[in-house]
């Protein structure tokens, strides 16, 4: 999923009620109103839901041009989890009927729904067969290598949105970072992350697995 074109983004955009928030602001809560997607257009958003002993779970980091809420929008139901700011951040929130309306008129909008929505479940296995077969070192150098541009190796997440996707602390992720810059996989500087060899880091990664992937 790459996201919405620049054309789809700019047509929700003008479609939607445009909210901001500061870094760490909250957007909505689990159980409110599902009345809306929220589509990013600066920022980005992190989902989460805390347990019962107030431990944070982050199910994923939105950056723009992503959206969220499909289902509990299309099935009139409250929202499954937290959504809060992840740096300032403007986000479109579009109601029922202009949705309808721009998954009737905008094959590309369409398309991504459904990818979106595939692309959630497709997540749910692979972050549940990964947790079987990595430590959370491997866990991390996967997200890298998912991450990271296959032609300059840059990283577009922070340390603190590594932490936030497999739902670790961040010194753990830290910890865990420096391992691999020790290894000679990336190279870690102010606000980088750069993977010096995406094949090298796949590679490693296989060798690591408790399981041989599905």
């Amino acid at each position: 999923m790459g996201g919405l074109s620049e054309k789809t983004l700019a047509r929700l955009e003008r479609s939607g009620n445009i909210r901001t928030f500061r870094d760490g602001e909250t957007i909505h809560l689990r159980g409110d109103p599902g009345d809306s997607i929220g589509v990013v257009l600066s920022g980005a958003v992190a989902l989460s839901n805390t347990g019962s002993r107030g431990k944070r779970f982050i199910y994923g980091v939105l950056p723009r041009g992503r959206f969220y809420g499909v289902y509990a929008l299309m099935t009139r139901s409250g929202r499954t989890y937290d959504a809060s700011a992840s740096g300032d951040t403007a986000v479109a929130m579009v109601g029922l009927n202009k949705f309808h309306l721009l998954l009737n008129e905008d094959a590309g909008f369409r398309e991504e729904v459904v990818l979106t929505l595939a692309g959630q479940i497709e997540y749910l296995g692979r972050t549940l067969d990964d947790e079987r077969r990595l430590s959370l070192k491997a866990r991390i150098g996967q997200l890298l290598v998912r991450a990271c541009s296959r032609e300059t190796g840059e990283v577009d997440l922070t340390q603190t949105q590594i932490a936030q996707h497999l739902a670790v602390s961040r010194n753990a992720a830290g910890m865990a970072l420096g391992e691999l810059a020790q290894q000679g996989f990336v190279e870690l500087g102010y606000g980088q992350i750069l993977v010096l060899s995406r094949e090298a880091l796949k590679h490693w990664i296989l060798s690591q697995a408790e399981l041989a992937p599905v």
